[in-house]
């Protein structure tokens, strides 16, 4: 596996793994409207990304680029 193919595989669990965040506001529209309530997407954003972006390195370890 390439470097690239490496990367562009952590920004895609990064992204996935954010994308719940999306899910939340669907199922629970009142988050936008409660007092801080961005800042709690925010949270939930980078919670998500973050699970997404580990499973992905748990699954696809550092990729040596001396190759």
């Amino acid at each position: 596996m390439t470097f690239n193919k490496w990367f562009a595989g952590l920004i895609s669990a990064a992204v996935s793994g954010g994308a719940t965040t999306a899910v939340a506001v669907f199922a629970v529209p009142d988050l936008l409207y409660a007092p801080g309530g961005w800042q709690k997407l925010g949270i939930m954003f980078a919670g998500g990304a973050a699970i997404g972006v580990l499973n992905y390195l748990k699954q696809s370890p550092l990729v040596d680029v001396q190759k």
